[in-house]
């Protein structure tokens, strides 16, 4: 199954052509470590929950832009646990920051 031409017009099968995207990753990134890809992965996975838990947040709001729960309790509880995620991960974000930078 050939997906790709190079610029010889020699024909690519996709494992061909994924070997020489990783290569050019390789020249960008200066062979990245399985330290930075964690790092990276660390930051991803902090970021898109921060983004789920805004998105939570969001679709809660009424037209006046008040959060609507079914109870006090139900809004304690719900508030509580988003801020308890929003800390982990700034800590996520943060820690994959300093880790990319000091290893």
């Amino acid at each position: 199954m050939n997906l790709f031409i190079n610029q010889n017009n020699q024909k690519l099968t996709l494992a061909a052509a994924s070997l020489n995207i990783n290569f050019f990753i390789m020249i960008l990134l200066g062979n990245p470590s399985y330290s930075d890809l964690l790092s990276g992965l660390l930051f991803f996975l902090g970021f898109a929950l921060r983004l789920w838990v805004d998105k939570r947040r969001f679709e809660r709001k009424n037209d006046f832009g008040s959060q609507l729960f079914k109870s006090y309790f139900h809004a304690m509880l719900i508030l509580f646990i988003e801020r308890f995620l929003m800390l982990i991960s700034l800590a996520m974000i943060l820690g994959s920051v300093l880790w990319f930078f000091c290893t």
